[in-house]
C-alpha cells in the first residue's frame, strides 16, 4: 500500500519591511570620542559640536555724569579753538536792557571753563589820568565772531532786518524807510524799544545772527 502524501505546508509569509526590527547602527562623532544616538533621524553631536547659543546682548550702562563731563570738555575745547587770544569778537551782556546789543571786543585771556577776558573797543573806564578800554569776563555763550566783511555796500529794502551801530554797539532793527532825495537816511525800527531812528548807510550792515 502506497504511503499517503502529506500536504505541503504553506510558507510563512515574510513580515512586512516596516515591521522588521531595525538593525542596531553604531555611529560615532567625527572626533571619535563619544557615540552618537542610534536612530538616524535624531542624530546630534553630543561633544560640543553644536553651534553656540547666542546670548542676548546686554545693553551698556549709560553713565550720564561721564557723558556730561565729556560733552563739557568737547565744548570747552571748541570754544578755545574758536575764540583764541587776540581774536576779534563781539560780546553781549546778561542785563535785560543790553541783551540785544553786541559790542566789538578783543579776547585777551582764556580762563577755561568757557570763560574769557575781553577788552571792549568802544567802552572805557576812568583810569585816573586817562580812560582805559573796559575789560570784562564773558561766558562763551555771550561771544560770537563778527560777520565777514563785504566788498560791496548792501542795499536795504523795506522790512529788511539789519544791524545798526548805535550807542557803541550793534543793535537789531527793521527798515521802515529807505533813502530819498529829501531824506537821504534809512529809517529803522529798533527791536529793543520799538523806537524809530534814522541812520546813514555806513551805520548799517546785514543782520548777523
Amino acid at each position: 500500500m502506497a504511503p499517503k502524501r502529506l500536504p505541503k505546508r504553506k510558507a510563512t509569509p515574510e513580515a512586512p519591511t516596516f515591521l522588521k526590527p531595525a538593525a542596531k547602527v553604531e555611529i560615532c562623532s567625527s572626533s571619535g570620542k563619544l557615540p552618537l544616538p542610534e536612530t538616524l533621524h535624531d542624530v546630534k553631536s553630543s561633544d560640543h559640536n553644536d553651534p553656540p547659543i547666542k546670548q542676548p546682548k546686554q545693553e551698556e550702562e549709560f553713565d550720564e555724569t561721564m557723558n556730561t563731563d565729556e560733552e563739557a570738555g568737547i565744548m570747552q575745547k571748541k570754544d578755545e579753538e574758536l575764540f583764541s587770544v587776540h581774536a576779534l569778537v563781539e560780546i553781549r551782556f546778561d542785563e535785560p536792557s543790553f541783551r540785544e546789543a553786541w559790542y566789538v571786543a578783543t579776547i585777551v585771556e582764556a580762563r577755561g571753563q568757557g570763560k574769557f577776558i575781553v577788552e571792549c573797543h568802544d567802552l572805557f573806564v576812568d583810569g585816573g589820568v586817562t580812560f582805559q578800554p573796559h575789560r570784562v569776563e564773558v561766558d562763551a555763550q555771550n561771544i560770537r565772531l563778527p560777520p565777514p566783511e563785504t566788498r560791496f555796500a548792501a542795499k536795504f529794502d523795506l522790512t529788511d532786518t539789519v544791524d545798526v551801530f548805535h550807542n557803541d554797539a550793534w543793535w537789531v532793527g527793521s527798515i521802515v524807510a529807505v533813502p530819498r532825495k529829501s531824506k537821504p537816511k534809512y529809517g529803522v525800527n529798533m527791536w529793543s524799544n520799538h523806537e524809530m531812528l534814522e541812520f546813514d548807510r555806513s551805520q548799517l550792515r546785514p543782520h548777523h545772527s
